[in-house]
Formats: structure tokens, C-alpha cells, sequence
């Protein structure tokens, strides 16, 4: 695995995960989806559009020991927040890490689906996507809702744009969600193969 930082506040890294090639990938995507709504906004709703599946054991056995150290990178990156409030400690990032529990769904999204600019919620101490085939649409990042900036022109948005997720496949982006974590999906114009992640903070 290789991590490159892309952007320090808000912290935010791309990934290359050629160990992937180890997983049947077609052979997860050939299990019954997931069923329900995957969004906060309900004009995004993942229901019709989107395919979500459940965690997969080897995956999940691969990719476990990977997403600590990506999450290690994040929070060595971030001097304000988490966990800490000062200079990177890795006794107290591993206790901290052990307050977390792992999601990750592959993820089929297709054309017509979108997201618009928000912010994840705050129990995900961070998230991410890793393509599972080449893809076009790229998940864009900025420091601000720029899906209410008013009077711009689409040039003065995209110089708001801090950064654009990773297209080849397994290859991905992670970031921390905070308060300047702002992200969207443009409209998915080709059917888009990813997995998804979260690290959430525990909940009794």
C-alpha cells in the first residue's frame, strides 16, 4: 500500500492498493445487495441508484490492518483534533484506535446518481473510497459548501476545489471528516465500482 498526502487541513491522503488484485471482486458484486438507504440527504437517496453490499469477511481480513495505518497517517496530519490536541503520539493513537469500530461496502453506483456538497457526520472519524475498476467521476473536496455559493461561475468554484478523488482502479482517497471536509459526487455519467469506508467512533 502507498498513502500520499494530498492536503494537510483538512487532512486528506490518496491511497494505491494493488493487494486487491487478491479479491474476487466480480464475485462480490455477484451477492444480493444490501437493502435500504445509504445518505443524509433524501434527494441523494442511494436506494434507486445505488447498490450497496454488505462487508465482505476477506475483504474486511485484508484491508483491516491497511485502514489503521491510513487512519494513523490522517490524524498524525491534523495538529488540532483528533485524538489528541498536540504532537502525534502513537501510545495514544493506538488506545484511541481501539474506541473505533471499521465499516466498508462495495459500493456500484450508477448513472444518473449524485451527491451534492455536505459533510459526513461526526461519529465517522473519517471516510473513504477505493475504485474497484477505472472510473470517471471523481469525488471533489473543499473547504466550504460551495453548493451555496451564489453569483459564481463554475471556474470561480473549481478554484475553491482543494482536491479531486483518485479514478483507477484501487486506487482511492481517505479523509478526516471535519468541519472543513466539505465533499460532494458529481453526476455519475458511467457505472462507478468502489468500495466505501468509515471509521466510526465507538457507540455503546
Amino acid at each position: 500500500m502507498n498513502i500520499t498526502e494530498v492536503n494537510q487541513d483538512p487532512a486528506i491522503v490518496d491511497v494505491h492498493l494493488p493487494e486487491l488484485n487478491l479479491i474476487d471482486i466480480d464475485s462480490i458484486l455477484a451477492q444480493p445487495r444490501r437493502e435500504g438507504i445509504y445518505s443524509y440527504d433524501p434527494t441523494n437517496c442511494r436506494d434507486e441508484l445505488t447498490m450497496l453490499y454488505e462487508t465482505n469477511v476477506a475483504l474486511r481480513n485484508l484491508l483491516e490492518d491497511r485502514i489503521r495505518d491510513i487512519t494513523r497517517q490522517l490524524i498524525s496530519m491534523d495538529k488540532h483534533r483528533y485524538p489528541m490536541n498536540g504532537p502525534f503520539n502513537e501510545e495514544a493513537f493506538r488506545k484511541f484506535y481501539n474506541t473505533t469500530t471499521m465499516t466498508l461496502n462495495p459500493v456500484v453506483d450508477n448513472p444518473g446518481f449524485k451527491q451534492n456538497w455536505h459533510l459526513d457526520t461526526r461519529f465517522a472519524l473519517l471516510s473513504g473510497m477505493i475504485n474497484l475498476q477505472d472510473n470517471t467521476t471523481q469525488t471533489h473536496f473543499a473547504r466550504e459548501n460551495l453548493h451555496q455559493v451564489n453569483g459564481t461561475t463554475p471556474d470561480d468554484i473549481n478554484d475553491k476545489v482543494i482536491h479531486k478523488g483518485q479514478t483507477e482502479k484501487f486506487k482511492g482517497t481517505f479523509w478526516l471528516n471535519t468541519e472543513l471536509t466539505w465533499h460532494c459526487v458529481p453526476l455519475v455519467k458511467d457505472i462507478r465500482k468502489i468500495l466505501l469506508f468509515n471509521v466510526f467512533l465507538y457507540q455503546a
